[in-house]
Formats: C-alpha cells, structure tokens, sequence
C-alpha cells in the first residue's frame, strides 16, 4: 500500500510540473487516503489580430483594429497598448475599446518612408498579459511605407505548338507583385497585328492566374499563328507593369492515335454517351500486353438494351488512303451477340453515318477467346487488330457498344493511319542473328522515310513515332511478324516540321531513334 502511495505521490508530482502552465495541485493522506486537490490556470486574454501589409501611404495613420476577449476577468484599464516604431520599437499608443471587444489604435505617419515595428500588448485584473504576435518582444509586425517602383514578376512556360482540338488554349503564369496586384492579362493577334485582342486572367489559386483565349475553335485553322504577351499590373501609385516578350505557337492538325496510357477517363476532348450506370471505363490492361491501358466496355453487366458510346475528340480531316486502326480482345459469356457499331462523323459530331456493325458471341468478328462465365480479362495473346477504310473528310469517330449481356469488350490503339503509313514488308527471308533497328532514311526527310528492322524470331512487333514531348502520333506496326528483315514506309505528309522518335518493341527487345522532318 505505501508503495502505492509513493508510486501516485510521484505521479502527481511528475504531471504537476508537465502540467504547471495549467493547474497546481496538492495532496494529503490524513483521512487514510491520499486526497488531491487542483487549483486550474486559466490562460490569459486572448488577441485576435490580421497584420497590415506594405503601403504606399506615406502620412497615416495606419489603423490597428484588434479582437481582444478576456479570460473571465476584466482588462486593466489604459494597459492595452499597441508599442511601436520606426524601424526600432520605441513609443506606446494607448488602445480604445471601440465596442464589445473591438479595440482599435492609430500609428501615425510622418511622410518620410520607413519601415514600421509593432505589437499588441494587454492585460487582465489577475495579471495575466497577452501579446500580439506570441512571444512579443523580441517577436513583432511589420509593413513597409514607401513609393512602390518595383515591377511585378511574371513566371511562365511559354505555350507550345497546340493541335486544332485544344483551341481555345489556356494560358497559365504565376504573378506577384511586392505591394499587390491589381490585374493581369494577355493580348493576342492571329497571324498578323491586325485584330488583336485581350482576355483577363483570373486568379485560380495562390499566385496562379489563368483563362481561355477568347475565341471560338472555329475561328482557328491549321497552320494559324497566334502571337500572345501576358501583362501584370500592381495597384501602386505609379501603377508599375511588367510583360513577357512577345510567344508564338501554331495550329497544328489533331491527330487520333489513342493508347490510354492516361489515368484520366476518358480521354483529354473525348466524350461518353450514356444514361443511368456508366459501363465504360479504364483498364490496366494493354493490347498484346505491350504499354499499359485499354477502354472497356462491360457487358458483362450491362443489362440486355444497354447503349453506351464512346466518342473520340475531333480530329484534323481523314484524306483519301486514311484507316481506322484499332485492337481489340472479347469473349462472350455463353453465346450473346453483344455489338459494337462504328460511326464516322464530317462534321464534328452533329451527324453520325455507320461504318460498321462488328457482332460478337461465339464467333464473331469481336470474338478472340472462348466463352467464359468469369469476367473477361485478355492474356497477350487474345487480342487481333481491326483496319478499317474511312470516308474522306472524316473527324470524329463513335464506337457505340450495344449490350446483350454476354462479356466483356477492350480496345486499344486506336490510330488513323495513312494509306502509305504502317505497311510493312518482309524484305528478306533471312534469319537475323539479333534484333535491329537501322536509322531512317532519307533524314532528314520530306513527307516520306524508310526505316528498316530486323527480327530474329516470330513475335509480336509494336514500331512507333513520338513527338518531342513524348506522345505518340503513329502507329506503324502493330501486330506477330515472323523471323526477317522488314522495310516500312513513314509518311508525315500531315506532320509538322521538328524532331521525331520512333520506337521498335518485340518481346524484351526495345531500342529508340531520332529523325527529322524538314518541311
């Protein structure tokens, strides 16, 4: 029992001084038991205060405006002050209760500019005293009063070439500015000086201003210009602006060549047609087990009668020889013919004419796997690639799945590619030792390069291009090639001038070259 008690006397002693700020406590053990008694410190009044920014008013007064709420006890009068200087701290201003517990003081000004010091002191009838910020002093506010002639700062990445089916673009600064700003804005012209215009940016968040340019996609054709400044003004009295110099980006033609490699679905301008539960979605899974990402569509769930479509975003017009590439794997439930109906649009979605009616259930043209009563997920090897002829003037493209509740539908790599782009051919009959990519030639080309490959053994083939930034722009080969040399044909006759990659996968092999496209 004694050590019971020696043991909690320790324990009281130990939280009292851990606790002292707070409460104070004793304790006894006349009555046979330890008693403990606590005495609690309530904290002192509160402050409860925003600090004045920089200014250009160099005469004052420069208004202290606090919330001071005490802590069940009164304030002692004439002792909440504001104490402050010029550049030290070194005088008192005696605070006014304006009303309830509003209290308020005025730093003079004396023209001259300065920086100002302060802080908020009070206290209460116990002796408790608070201050404003914590810690005051050495802690205190302070602004600066002086003529602003400092410019605002404009960070930015200019913009660059944009496709058709971003129009209008957005632009995108960060602006700041050491007293304020009071806007920030672009001016823009199309092709040439004439007409020019301006649109404001609009503060998104923090620092970052942003907007649209005022303008229809229709105003816009391939091969435009648009020339843009962003300027930024502060609320200063002289008014201080800044710009960038003067960008320029095109209006390059948007290309279809879709893999989902994106978490964002769907994807960046295109659409989903649907009501009630959505069906389509995102897969991890990729065509041949190459890349990653596909769009599903899921029958299995989808009640008989389900119509859901997927739309692309409106692409630069198909021209004589162009083909709707695309890959894709499905297996039915037991034997529903679920369909997918491919549309073509001329006119940017406002009509649709079909192109095909592609059926599925068990052997189908949809169909590459058998049946299964499990959800469907393609292995590599239950994917086949589908080619189909557009009509000139095509831009916009719908697949519309229509459910009969058998199984699931993936889709992948869906391309416009030209008639001379992507077909390749085996040039010799040879073995190769190893696998080889050669470099491209002409190069630099205009519109057209060879590239040649090497394959030692059968397997799946995937060769690429990619712009500078990385996204890819064609596909010219995606599908099991046997053993050889092979030559295809790249035709940019649609591609602007710049730097290209182009990339060849078969199986763990994989290797990346550069070619450049003159115009």
């Amino acid at each position: 029992m004694k050590k019971f008690f020696l043991l909690f006397t320790i324990f009281i002693s130990c939280y009292s001084i851990f606790t002292g700020l707070k409460a104070k406590g004793s304790g006894d053990n006349r009555s046979g038991s330890l008693q403990v008694y606590f005495n609690p410190l309530t904290p002192g009044p509160s402050i409860n205060y925003v600090p004045l920014v920089n200014t250009e008013n160099l005469i004052g007064p420069y208004v202290i405006n606090a919330t001071i709420t005490p802590a069940g006890s009164g304030l002692v009068t004439g002792r909440t002050k504001v104490y402050w200087g010029r550049n030290t701290i070194n005088d008192s201003i005696t605070m006014t209760n304006s009303s309830g517990n509003n209290w308020t003081a005025s730093i003079p000004g004396n023209g001259l500019q300065a920086q100002y010091r302060y802080y908020i002191y009070t206290i209460d009838s116990l002796g408790r005293s608070s201050t404003a910020p914590l810690n005051a002093p050495p802690f205190y506010y302070f602004f600066f009063a002086f003529l602003d002639t400092t410019n605002p700062i404009i960070t930015y990445i200019p913009l660059s070439n944009q496709p058709m089916s971003s129009w209008p673009s957005t632009v995108t600064c960060a602006a700041t500015d050491n007293i304020g700003l009071d806007s920030v804005w672009v001016k823009w012209y199309k092709n040439s000086g004439v007409n020019t215009k301006e649109f404001r940016l609009l503060n998104t968040n923090g620092n970052i201003y942003a907007a649209d340019f005022n303008s229809l996609n229709s105003d816009v054709v391939v091969g435009d210009s648009i020339f843009y400044k962003i300027f930024a003004q502060d609320n200063s009295t002289f008014h201080n602006r800044d710009s960038t110099q003067l960008n320029k980006f095109s209006i390059l033609p948007t290309f279809l060549c879709e893999g989902f490699t994106s978490v964002i679905f769907p994807p960046l301008n295109w659409s989903l047609d649907f009501s009630g539960d959505l069906f389509w979605s995102r897969a991890n899974e990729s065509s041949y087990g190459i890349g990653n990402g596909s769009a599903v569509f899921d029958f299995f769930d989808a009640q008989p009668g389900t119509t859901q479509s997927m739309i692309t975003l409106t692409f630069s017009n198909s021209v004589a020889g162009d083909s709707l590439k695309f890959d894709n794997a499905y297996q039915t439930y037991v034997d529903e013919v679920d369909r997918l109906e491919i549309l073509t649009s001329t006119n940017g979605g406002s009509n649709y004419t079909s192109l095909i009616i592609l059926d599925g259930g068990v052997s189908g043209p949809l169909v590459t796997a058998p049946p299964s009563l499990d959800p469907f997920s393609p292995a590599a090897n239950q994917w086949a690639t589908k080619k189909f002829s557009l009509p000139v003037g095509t831009n916009k493209i719908n697949f519309k799945a229509i459910s009969a509740y058998g199984n699931n539908l993936f889709l992948d790599s869906i391309c416009i590619i030209n008639g001379t782009v992507g077909i390749s051919h085996l040039v010799s009959g040879l073995v190769p030792v190893n696998f080889s990519l050669l470099q491209n030639y002409p190069n630099p080309f205009n519109p057209v390069t060879k590239i040649n490959y090497e394959l030692p053994k059968s397997n799946f083939v995937s060769l690429k291009i990619f712009n500078v930034l990385g996204k890819e722009v064609a596909t010219l080969v995606n599908e099991k090639q046997n053993a050889g040399k092979y030559s295809v044909n790249f035709n940019a006759a649609g591609f602007p001038s710049g730097v290209y990659f182009y990339k060849l996968q078969s199986g763990e092999f994989e290797d990346v070259k550069r070619m450049v496209l003159i115009k």
